[in-house]
């Protein structure tokens, strides 16, 4: 059950965080690896590129007005909201008749995962318990973790698109209903709307900080998708993140954690460079950092000085995510060679790490 106070002492029951993160999870793999197949079977096949431009594009010029809609409501029926909006658009992008309702499906539920992760994000920075905030973001990578490996489980063992669909959709289904049920219980909490422009930005230092490790988080998990990272040593990472997560976040502040995770980050890139041209060692660390990179930021790291709301700041971060994802789609075209990537990659992490190390960090006393 949820536990709340005066003093904002609140956490998600287990069960919710961990079934909202499988849910994501799997439909994340779900629809990435059914995009090739459903565009076979309509109008055009060769347009995977042309619809994920465009999905990108949506969802990065609407991202910010994403988390102002989202402060709006409640905590708790925003992230039904969200998952039933991701819901929906799932469903009508497996039963899309043409290429038409199937690029609009698919813009709209990477525009729906982005607002779940943001709603859930902001459920997190409403606590002002650390532990709790650890815990839930931990539950929540786990539940993604899970969600892939039992998407790939089914691909993998099964190999039937329709299979695939039809478990999805299951899934979709238990996560929509126990998302509501969750909300009809709890009212939840709601935020004050704020007043920003966007040359505040540019004034405040933690929010230039906050976009540039969300920026390297996404050029991570860019290059992964990119790349065709192997999954079964992206849960390696997973396994990592989890064994480590709770010493490591003791030992040191989050800012810090997150510095070094991008330097880290450039160095074991770097090794990939050296021996292939494949993520054999990425594939784990990558996941590893921007698993760390993903609860710094729930643990409060960067905290904005302009007065933003909690799922601002959470769309701030998905900005900088996306963003990141995008650079890296640059990394396939044909005209530039893995070299190049890897120097243009590690310059970017070295150059972020050394900016961000100019932003104070949080003293242990105010987690």
């Amino acid at each position: 059950m949820i536990r709340y106070d005066f003093n904002m002492k609140r956490m998600l029951p287990s069960a919710l965080t961990s079934v909202v993160g499988f849910f994501s999870g799997f439909q994340l793999y779900a629809v990435i690896n059914l995009l090739p197949f459903l565009l076979s079977l309509v109008e055009d096949s060769g347009a995977i590129d042309l619809i994920v431009l465009i999905a990108f594009t949506v969802l990065i010029l609407s991202q910010m007005e994403l988390g102002k809609r989202i402060a709006t409501h409640s905590a708790a029926s925003s992230i039904r909201d969200s998952v039933v909006w991701q819901s929906v658009a799932f469903l009508i992008f497996v039963l899309a008749p043409q290429s038409f309702w199937l690029i609009i499906a698919f813009v709209g539920w990477l525009t729906g995962f982005s607002a779940t992760q943001i709603a859930l994000g902001r459920w997190t920075l409403l606590s002002n318990k650390i532990a709790t905030r650890h815990l839930e973001a931990t539950l929540t990578l786990v539940g993604v973790g899970l969600g892939i490996a039992s998407a790939k489980s089914i691909s993998f063992f099964i190999g039937s698109a329709d299979i695939l669909i039809y478990s999805s959709l299951a899934v979709t289904v238990i996560a929509s209903f126990h998302t509501h049920l969750f909300s009809k219980d709890n009212p939840g909490f709601f935020g004050n709307t704020q007043i920003w422009f966007w040359r505040d930005f540019f004034r405040d230092i933690n929010i230039l900080a906050l976009f540039g490790v969300s920026s390297s988080m996404g050029v991570m998990i860019g290059l992964m998708v990119f790349f065709r990272a192997k999954i079964s040593l992206a849960l390696i990472g997973f396994g990592l993140f989890v064994l480590i997560s709770k010493f490591l976040f003791s030992f040191s502040s989050p800012e810090k954690i997150a510095r070094f995770a991008i330097y880290f980050s450039g160095l074991i890139f770097a090794i990939d460079s050296l021996f292939s041209e494949t993520l054999i060692f990425s594939s784990v660390f990558f996941v590893l950092f921007s698993s760390i990179i993903y609860t710094a930021v729930r643990l409060s790291a960067f905290s904005p000085k302009i007065p933003l709301t909690t799922s601002e700041r959470m769309a701030v971060h998905g900005l900088g995510f996306y963003l990141g994802m995008a650079v890296s789609g640059i990394s396939k075209l044909p005209n530039i060679t893995f070299g190049e990537t890897t120097i243009g990659v590690i310059l970017f992490f070295i150059v972020t790490g050394y900016l961000v190390s100019f932003v104070p960090e949080t003293a242990k006393s105010e987690n």
